[in-house]
Formats: structure tokens, C-alpha cells, sequence
């Protein structure tokens, strides 16, 4: 939802809790420092720890990196339904795939660190990947079960020592409440100015400690479902803004239809006349499109832990959600493709027919343009046989916007479940061992309608009567591209317009195992011990693309291209290891000194004929000073390399959509001015 929007949302919240859960107020949350959180966090030894950034568990050290923290009491002030509208404030966060995406909406939210790509950071539960939602790799927001966030942490730095390849633009880290006892129940009910823009939302959780508190066990079930707020429902944007002028503009992809001409260039029917004209009428496709998208989501999430011994604990996570985004864009058309109309279509108008007859182009044996005599064009009109020797077609590209068959619509149905188990004890009073592993699915489904399909609207074209077409294959219905709105009967659009559908599967499987702790000595001027963590890590991608005989053609029109059949996975097995050394403590102009370092190798290997693979080294150095009390000087030093994910290793070569403004190997502008000194070899 844009700022305006979630600016004048009004809530109401019935909260019923136990175990000393507070009512909401209504304020703007100020995100509180890292320092106070470590310091809270240690003060409670029975948390398990996880500190973002490193696999070392003191928060009492310094690190190089600061760690912006939003808490739970933050999250509940702001009434944020999805994991993607917490994130929006943070600096370092820029606009990113979400609730008020529509156009490019692939059913999924997602956050994007620095403006670099939500490729390039990585999304964490409790310090754990959880399975991508496609073939890029990304963890979907939708699926962060809020109701039992105990805080979020934000890294904006380089974090790829620590948690691998994707984190180089930083992480961001959900954590858990790991020891809830009690019940909460919370239902609220959002709804903007306007009276519009529902959301609902509702959580249930229930949690308890058992064995004079050697365990806990937590189970929370939440529901949601938002409404549409179109665009066509605000003054502000009821009008098309063109992104770099800001300019109203209107797409040429218009009603009525526009035709490229030879030597004359691109004109409009006026369906009045049936003259073509220079272009009167450009299609505004604001009021179509939304800007909140519609959504339902149902998850659950249970956690458990069980302390068998002092040196001995079992912990297990498990969490499934099921979540529908549906988005809704102007209608579809055809987008300036190249089509054949027989000069003895029914519809097309005498005016019409005679600029074509002017310059007609048809005779591929003659470069150039043709001219036809008007009795040659007569002859041509009343021609309705192809084997007709007077029977001609002329080639032109049109564009048409079918607002007969109404906004183009995308249902995408995203399951996922995803399950992890560990162990983790001591292995004296200050080294402690961790060992997981965890698995994870994730499918999305996509159906789309309200698509004109190009090859039916060239078939459709080509008929030389109202109710059979040239090409009576699929039940071919003539249409009339030559009218205003609505000159496209019902049953061409049936035959038109069809449905399509594609799938994105995806998994996930790894194991961690982790020493980590302190060596029981520091410096002479700290008071910290020297701490360090070691470990090893594997991992196992799989995904897959797949789509219906219409998804892979690249038929629809105004699709953004094909939706080809990918396949493909890779493993990385790598080794890391981390050291913070606290240098100074407590002296003058010395509050503390630390020192830290890391490094992690990575081997890959990829499923492919010949097995290829690949090896990386990222390192990082860094420090911190605090010369007194409130002032914190940090640096740091780090070498990244981000690796290819299963779409950038096995995607196929496929023309789609791009949003530059100016092609980049252009010489000249449309207008004949010079853009750029010619590209040479």
C-alpha cells in the first residue's frame, strides 16, 4: 500500500491475552538500539541467543556492524499485517516487491537491502534459511508467522562470512519467542478514509513450559485477508503519469485500434468515418489497476524445546502456510503485433481500405510500397476466395486494447511448509555445539485470464465474411478490430481470450553444525575472553518451472513473453569460522576495543551433464572503538562473492519485458537527435 494509503488507515484491535501481555497503542515506533536488546537478552540466561551477524552467542561483544533492532511492542504499535510493511521504515530498505506491487506481482513480498536486488540479501528465522519461494532464491515475507516475532534485526552490511553467497548486501533476522507460556488471542480490522481496502487479520497462540521449565511448546494459527483499493478509486491517480517526464500520458496499445502504415507511420480508425487519422485517443490504464493487492493467507507455526541435561537439549520448528495474491491490471490487446486482413474483411470500413489500397505493401516480390488503382481495390474487396486472383491481404501491425474482455487477472496460490530439528548442548562451561537440519517446500501456482491470444487475433483478422474465418480451426469467430469499444462481439471474445497457468516449485534441505565459545582467556587490558565460532554447512537447492502449452508459446498478449520449462539445482557444502578478540576495556578514553575477523570457504556443485562446480573465499576484518560512553566509532573490511541461483544457471534465452527507458545501444533518439557517439567494436 502506498504511504498516503497506510497513512489514513483507521484500526481497531480486540486483544485478549495472559502472562503479562500488554495492550496496543497507536504511535510511531522508534527502532531501540542493538546494545539494549544484547543487554537484555543476556540478562535472561534461559533465551537461547542468537546475535545477527555472527554465529558467536555473547551479545555482550562489540561488533563492527550495527544492527538496527525493531521489537515486538514496536511491531504491535505499528499494526502491520505482513512481515514487508515492518521493513519499510528501516533505512537501508528501499521499495521492494509487496502488497502495493501489482503490475510484476508474482504472488510474493520480498525486502531489498541498499536498492542492490532481493537477490543479493538474505532473509533469516531465528538465524535459519527457510526454503525460497522460486527460482531466484528469495524467502517470501508472506510466510513470517508475526504472531510470535519477538524482534526483527537489520544488517545492512556485508554478512556473507557468516551466513554465505546471498548475504551481501546484508540480513535481516526474524526471532522467535522461544520461551512463550500463556494464550493470546488478537483479531483486528483495518480499513482506509475512503471506506475501502479492507484487511482483517487474526491470531491465535497458545504456549507452555513443562518440567519445572526444562521445556516449552508453542503453537500459534493466524488468518488474513485484504481487499482491492484501486487506483481508479483515488482523484490522484486516475491519470496515467509517464515515469520520466511525469508528464499524463496514455498507452498506444488504445480503442479505438491503431494500424502502422507504410509512409505514413502509425494511425487511428475513427470509427465515426472510417478514416485513418493521426492518433486522438490514448488508453489510460490507471483506474484498472490496484493499489492494494487482494490477499488471504492461512498459517501455523509450533515450536518446541525439551533441556534433557545440563549439556543436552532437542529443539524443533515447524511451520506451513497457504496464501492467495491476485492481481488485476488493464485489459489485455494486441500490443503491436504483425497481422494480415484480407481487403474483403467484412469490417473493415471503405475509408480504411483505401489508405491501405494506397499503400499496400502485400506483394513480396516488389520491395517497396505498392500502390493499387481503386479498381484493382474493388476488385480486391469483392475478392473472398485466397485462390481468387484479385484476392489480397495487406501486413500491418496493430494495436488494440480488448477492454470487451475485461482486466487481465493473476491468481497466485503459494503452499509452503518447512520443518527443522537439532541438538545443541555444551561441551564445557564456555564452548557450547549446535547440529541441525531442516527441510523445506515451497509451490506456487499461477492462473491467469482476460489474455487476447496473439495467433487467434491474426485468425480472427483474416476472414472474408461476419461469420466464419479463413482459418476455421479452434472455432473461429471473425472479430471486428475496426470499431469503438465494444465493436468485438462476445463470442469472438470467447474464442479470443483464453486462460493459461504455470507452477514454481522449489526445496530446500540443509544441515549446520557449529562450535562456538570463548577460550577461557583475553587480553590484559579486557575483560571479555577471546571469542570464536567454527563450522560446517550443506546445502541443497532444487527448483523447477513449469506451465501449460499457452504459458510456454509466448502467446498472450501483453504477458511480458513465455514462461519456459526450467529444472535445476546445485549443493555447496562450506566450512566458516569467526574470532572476536576484545582488546581494551574500562580504561581511558578506551570504554572498549574490539577486534574481529571470519572467513568461510564454499565449494559448489552444480546439476548439470559434466557436473560443473566452483569454489569461493569471503573474508571480512573489522573493529570498534568506543572512546567514551554514546559514541561508537566501527569499521570493518570484507570480501563477497554472491553466487548464480538455479534461474540465472538453467533459464533458456527468452525475450520478455524491460522497464529501461532509453535502449542502451542506441545511437540516435526517436526524434533524430544524436543519444551517443556510436558503439564501436
Amino acid at each position: 500500500m502506498s504511504n498516503t494509503l497506510r497513512k489514513s488507515l483507521l484500526a481497531s484491535t480486540i486483544f485478549v491475552g495472559i502472562a503479562g501481555m500488554a495492550s496496543p497503542a497507536f504511535a510511531q515506533a522508534v527502532p531501540v538500539e542493538a546494545d539494549a536488546v544484547q543487554e537484555e537478552v543476556a540478562a535472561d540466561d534461559s533465551q537461547e541467543i542468537t546475535v545477527t551477524g555472527s554465529l558467536i552467542k555473547n551479545p555482550n561483544l562489540e561488533r563492527s556492524a550495527p544492527v538496527n533492532v525493531t521489537s515486538s511492542d514496536e511491531i504491535e504499535l505499528l499494526q502491520s499485517n505482513v512481515a514487508e510493511e515492518i521493513l519499510r521504515e528501516i533505512p537501508g530498505v528501499v521499495p521492494s516487491i509487496g502488497s502495493a506491487v501489482n503490475n510484476g506481482n508474482g504472488g510474493a513480498s520480498f525486502v531489498n537491502l541498499r536498492g542492490l536486488g532481493a537477490n543479493r540479501n538474505i532473509v533469516l528465522l531465528d538465524g535459519v534459511r527457510i526454503v525460497p519461494s522460486g527460482l531466484a532464491g528469495i524467502f517470501d515475507l508472506n510466510n513470517v508467522p508475526l504472531a510470535l516475532i519477538e524482534r526483527v534485526d537489520v544488517l545492512t552490511g556485508g554478512a556473507s562470512t557468516t551466513y554465505g553467497a546471498d548475504a551481501i548486501t546484508g540480513v535481516v533476522n526474524f526471532i522467535t519467542k522461544n520461551d512463550f507460556a500463556g494464550i493470546e488471542l488478537s483479531a483486528s480490522e483495518q480499513i482506509t478514509e475512503q471506506g475501502d481496502g479492507n484487511v482483517f487479520r487474526t491470531d491465535a497462540t497458545i504456549g507452555a513450559s513443562f518440567d519445572d521449565g526444562r521445556g516449552n511448546a508453542v503453537f500459534s494459527i493466524g488468518y488474513q485477508e485484504s481487499d482491492a483499493v484501486f487506483q481508479g478509486g483515488r482523484d490522484v491517480s486516475l491519470t496515467t503519469i509517464e515515469t520520466f517526464s511525469g508528464t499524463a500520458i496514455g498507452s498506444g496499445t488504445s480503442v479505438p485500434s491503431r494500424f502502422s502504415v507504410p509512409g505514413r507511420g502509425t494511425l487511428q480508425i475513427n470509427p465515426a468515418s472510417g478514416a485513418l487519422v493521426p492518433t486522438f485517443a490514448t488508453f489510460n490504464f490507471n483506474p484498472f489497476n490496484v493499489f492494494q493487492t487482494p490477499f488471504e493467507r492461512f498459517n501455523t507455526y509450533g515450536a518446541a524445546n525439551y533441556e534433557v541435561s545440563d549439556a543436552l537439549e532437542f529443539y524443533t520448528r515447524g511451520l506451513f502456510s497457504k496464501q492467495t495474491v491476485s492481481t488485476i491490471i488493464a485489459p489485455s490487446g494486441a500490443f503491436g503485433i504483425s497481422v494480415q486482413i484480407p481487403l474483403s474483411n467484412p469490417f473493415l470500413p471503405l475509408a480504411a481500405r483505401n489508405e491501405f489500397c494506397a499503400r499496400n505493401d502485400s506483394n513480396p516480390a516488389v520491395p517497396g510500397v505498392q500502390t493499387l488503382t481503386p479498381a484493382q481495390c474493388a476488385a480486391a474487396a469483392a475478392a473472398t476466395n485466397p485462390s481468387d486472383p484479385n484476392f489480397r491481404e495487406i501486413t500491418t501491425s496493430l494495436f488494440r486494447r480488448s477492454v470487451e474482455a475485461g482486466p487481465r487477472t493473476s491468481s497466485f496460490t503459494t503452499t509452503l511448509f518447512d520443518y527443522r530439528a537439532g541438538v545443541r548442548g555444551g561441551l564445557t562451561d564456555t564452548i557450547d555445539w549446535d547440529l541441525f537440519g531442516a527441510y523445506g517446500e515451497s509451490e506456487n501456482q499461477q492462473t491467469i485470464g482476460g489474455y487476447f491470444t496473439n495467433s487467434r487475433v491474426r485468425q480472427s483478422l483474416r476472414a472474408t465474411n461476419a461469420t466464419t474465418c479463413l482459418d476455421t480451426s479452434n472455432g473461429c469467430v471473425p472479430a471486428n478490430f475496426f470499431g469503438p469499444s465494444g465493436s468485438i462481439s462476445p463470442d469472438a471474445v470467447g474464442f479470443i481470450v483464453q486462460e493459461s497457468s504455470s507452477f514454481v516449485r522449489s526445496s530446500l534441505a540443509q544441515v549446520r553444525g557449529t562450535v562456538s565459545g570463548d577460550f577461557g582467556v583475553s587480553s590484559p587490558l579486557a575483560d571479555e575472553p577471546i571469542a570464536f565460532a567454527v563450522g560446517g554447512e550443506y546445502r541443497n537447492y532444487q527448483a523447477s518451472q513449469g506451465s501449460d502449452s499457452l504459458a510456454r508459446s509466448g502467446d498472450l498478449g501483453g504477458a511480458g513473453g513465455a514462461t519456459p520449462a526450467i529444472d535445476g539445482g546445485y549443493d555447496v557444502r562450506e566450512a566458516l569460522g569467526e574470532l572476536v578478540v576484545p582488546l581494551i576495556t574500562d580504561r581511558p578514553f578506551f570504554e572498549s576495543l574490539t577486534f574481529e575477523a571470519g572467513a568461510r570457504y564454499s565449494d559448489y556443485l552444480v546439476d548439470a551433464p559434466g557436473n560443473p562446480g566452483y569454489d569461493t573465499f569471503t573474508y571480512k576484518a573489522g573493529g570498534s572503538w568506543k572512546p567514551v560512553s554514546g559514541i561508537t566509532v566501527r569499521g570493518n573490511y570484507a570480501r563477497a562473492v554472491r553466487a548464480p541461483n538455479i534461474a540465472e544457471l538453467f533459464s533458456p534465452v527468452n525475450t520478455g519485458l524491460t522497464n529501461l527507458g532509453v535502449d542502451p545501444c542506441a545511437t540516435f533518439r526517436t526524434n533524430g537527435t544524436r543519444l551517443r557517439a556510436p558503439l564501436t567494436g
